[in-house]
């Protein structure tokens, strides 16, 4: 298999792991869908996800678990690109961009779970304004009805509040 893009990266963003480093199956069902993009185009893969209370209290990062589910898997390790160890969507995004930018990346593919896909929509569209950006859902009809609630409810505030204040990157206010 050739890299038919090297303009092209798929970024997975993180999300849990447990204490021992296992990928929960919010984590498992982004890393499935990252792998069936991959599948279809071989392009560079970028995983997101350092360290944080609510998602990742190990001694290394989430993104090096991601990446090992995926080389698992059939990535091949020369087209994962080194991690981003973010601790929130915006630093994702940011420090993505930059990493992105460097490689002279044109189109990224952005997978999150399907209740997360809105809020990094507004921040991925603000900051990579000249990128060609598509968005890839994975399902989360696996978790449990008031987890799932629980979650939408969070997503839905944190997405007004951008709307409402802006998304605030160095000093620079995205609206």
């Amino acid at each position: 298999m050739v890299i038919a893009n090297k303009k092209k990266c798929i970024i997975v963003l993180g999300s849990p792991n447990d204490a021992k480093g296992n990928l929960s199956p919010i984590a498992l069902s982004r890393l499935k869908v990252a792998k069936e993009l991959y599948t279809v185009e071989r392009v560079f893969v970028l995983c997101t996800g350092g360290f944080g209370p609510s998602f990742n209290v190990t001694k290394h990062p989430h993104a090096l678990y991601a990446q090992h589910f995926l080389l698992a898997n059939g990535v091949m390790s020369e087209d994962l690109l080194d991690s981003v160890l973010s601790a929130n969507t915006v630093e994702d995004a940011v420090l993505s961009l930059k990493q992105l930018n460097d490689l002279g990346i044109e189109e990224v593919l952005v997978v999150s779970s399907d209740y997360h896909i809105p809020r990094a929509k507004f921040i991925f569209d603000k900051l990579f304004e000249n990128h060609q950006v598509s968005y890839h859902p994975a399902d989360s009809q696996h978790l449990d009805e008031v987890v799932r609630n629980k979650i939408n409810s969070h997503e839905l505030q944190a997405l007004k509040g951008l709307k409402e204040n802006g998304l605030i990157v160095n000093g620079k206010v995205f609206r």
